[in-house]
């Protein structure tokens, strides 16, 4: 997404005074982020110049191995998706701002960038968040609370908008580490059984054989992945 008017002094300071630091480019972090969930707003401009929002929430690690399942069992042109994104804050769990209007009276209104002036867009972005993002995820702050997250479907944050693959890989990995078991780690991607197989793109199998089958990669990678990452920090 492009944007050319938006990232200046005003907007820097309305986000710090709702608790959101400047990361790079038209990216900010709240400052209630923890180690287990870091909470993202993403800014830009599409083709019309109107002004694009979205909001994000990730794991670190579920994040990366997420990307890593999709590239490793999906289409072999998802492997360009490592091209595109920066890994200190690229969040695959993010949505628009349209879609809040779905869940409540607040409207996320058409901005033309350049009819307002940069103040202007800033302060009412900001009060924006304030008002309709921050008492949607705030609370997010756990393992738990970000199973929990991963698991409901429903506006603004609904699977079929964030990859259902790639969410079940997050989910998955989010489980194995509050020691949730296998069976009730398929039953809470059971709903989801079309879409998840559309993403691993395994068209020779029924979408329940080709979950069953996904969900058995991802905690053998996982485990992996978590018994690695112990050899290495133990040299």
């Amino acid at each position: 997404m492009r944007c050319r008017m938006f990232d200046d002094v005003v907007m820097r300071r309305e986000m710090l005074s709702i608790g959101f630091t400047r990361r790079s480019k038209f990216v900010y972090e709240a400052s209630w982020s923890t180690q287990d969930v870091q909470h993202f707003i993403y800014f830009g401009e599409d083709s019309r110049q109107y002004l694009v929002g979205r909001f994000g929430l990730r794991n670190q690690p579920a994040e990366e191995f997420g990307i890593d399942s999709v590239i490793k069992y999906g289409h072999p042109n998802l492997a360009l998706i490592r091209h595109s994104r920066d890994p200190q804050t690229a969040c695959s769990m993010n949505f628009e701002f349209d879609r809040i209007n779905e869940t409540s009276r607040a409207s996320w209104p058409r901005i033309r960038i350049t009819d307002m002036l940069g103040s202007e867009l800033a302060t009412f972005v900001a009060q924006f968040i304030k008002r309709h993002i921050c008492p949607l995820t705030r609370h997010i702050i756990d393992l738990r609370s970000f199973l929990a997250f991963l698991v409901a479907d429903r506006e603004p944050t609904p699977w079929f908008a964030s990859g259902p693959a790639t969410r079940a890989a997050q989910l998955t990995a989010i489980a194995v580490r509050l020691e949730i078991g296998t069976n009730e780690i398929r039953e809470l991607l059971r709903p989801h059984d079309r879409s998840i197989s559309v993403g691993v793109f395994e068209k020779r199998l029924d979408p329940k054989t080709c979950v069953d089958r996904y969900l058995d990669h991802l905690i053998s990678d996982w485990s992996k992945m978590v018994l690695a990452g112990v050899r290495k920090e133990h040299g």
